[in-house]
């Protein structure tokens, strides 16, 4: 069975694949979709989703090198009063980068990872996001990322995400954050 996930409404099927369980896949023409495809209840939701979801979300890139070579000349010091603490994020922007945490997060079956990463520099992008996620996600909880202990990396604002820059890690700037979900969402059908 395969997971089938429309967003315009939100409708989640379970979808049998076809291929193995007719013989040959024109055998379809001809039935209707009820008999292709089958509404999940609150039961069904809790089991099937993906095991796990990267959300690679759309940011102001200021953490590329592009970016990162202004810091070249402006000098490295002034790079948290530029870009760390900086107002200046459009909050569409933000916006639309928590709506994608959400939807990668309901896709998710209980126990799955989710992982949101941004090359982004700025805490608006970054923490405040996930910061304002799992306060209304309550099945939802940070995870260590264990590995990030070898990592040239240091800790973000949030504890438990991760930071890259060049001062720490000499690479572009990016931003990871692990998310697990505990439990399934209520209302999510």
């Amino acid at each position: 069975m395969e997971l089938l996930s429309h967003f315009h409404p939100p409708q989640t099927y379970l979808v049998p694949r076809v291929g193995h369980v007719m013989k040959k896949h024109s055998s379809i023409i001809g039935l209707q979709k009820k008999d292709l495809f089958r509404p999940l209840d609150q039961n069904d939701y809790a089991n099937c989703g993906y095991d796990k979801v990267l959300v690679d979300a759309e940011c102001t890139h200021d953490g590329s090198i592009k970016h990162i070579q202004k810091f070249e000349q402006w000098g490295w010091t002034t790079l948290e009063r530029r870009v760390l603490d900086a107002e200046r994020t459009d909050t569409n922007l933000t916006a639309l980068q928590l709506n994608l945490l959400r939807n990668g997060f309901r896709l998710l079956k209980q126990g799955g990872i989710l992982v949101y990463s941004t090359c982004s520099l700025t805490h608006a992008q970054n923490e405040d996001v996930v910061d304002e996620f799992l306060a209304e996600s309550f099945s939802a909880e940070l995870q260590e990322i264990e590995m990030a202990k070898d990592w040239p990396c240091r800790s973000g604002r949030t504890p438990k995400t991760v930071r890259f820059d060049p001062s720490t890690s000499a690479t572009s700037g990016l931003f990871v954050a692990r998310i697990k979900k505990m439990a399934p969402e209520k209302n999510v059908l």
